[in-house]
């Protein structure tokens, strides 16, 4: 059982990293304010197509600066900005220009921003269970110690009684003799 959470957890870390990368050279394509890179940006996508949805980019000075300051901390499970307020949007074929329907379930959705841009993507249907999963593992899975815990506790009052079982011993043990 402990194997089985330390590989769901490494699991949970990969993907973890894999947020990060993602936002990491995004951004880094994005780091020229003139003009948005679309076949950077494209050969992002494709190096985690079997992942991703879409690719977004937007301009900060038309989203909500609440949202902006919470999305600066790092990549974020986030609902949906709606695409129509995107500077571009990359999918499976390169920009999209028709309409798109945000998916609602914002675990599927990462966003991250900096000063200028916020970059969000969208998982694939078929890769939500992973993330579900990850998700899960991340903020509600026992630690090593909530495994071990009831165990030691057993350990734990099992010697107390032992003990008291002995010292009760050892105090009778000269009444005993007496009373033969």
């Amino acid at each position: 059982m402990l194997s089985e959470l330390n590989d769901e957890r490494e699991k949970t870390q990969v993907i973890e990293q894999q947020k990060q990368d993602i936002m990491e050279k995004t951004f880094s394509v994005l780091s020229t304010p003139a003009n948005i890179d679309e076949t950077a940006l494209q050969a992002i996508f494709q190096e985690y197509s079997g992942q991703l949805e879409h690719l977004a980019v937007f301009s900060t000075e038309n989203i909500d600066e609440d949202d902006v300051i919470y999305l600066e901390e790092g990549p974020k499970n986030f609902f949906p900005i709606d695409y129509s307020q995107a500077e571009i949007v990359i999918g499976e074929n390169g920009k999209i220009t028709e309409t798109i329907i945000p998916n609602d379930y914002d675990i599927g959705t990462v966003a991250m921003a900096n000063d200028q841009w916020i970059v969000q993507y969208e998982y694939q249907e078929s890769y939500l269970e992973t993330i579900e999963n990850a998700h899960q593992i991340k903020h509600f899975a026992p630690s090593n110690w909530t495994v071990f815990q009831l165990p030691i506790v057993f350990i734990i009052i099992t010697a107390f009684i032992l003990g008291g079982w002995l010292i009760q011993k050892r105090i009778t043990k000269p009444v005993e003799n007496i009373v033969d």
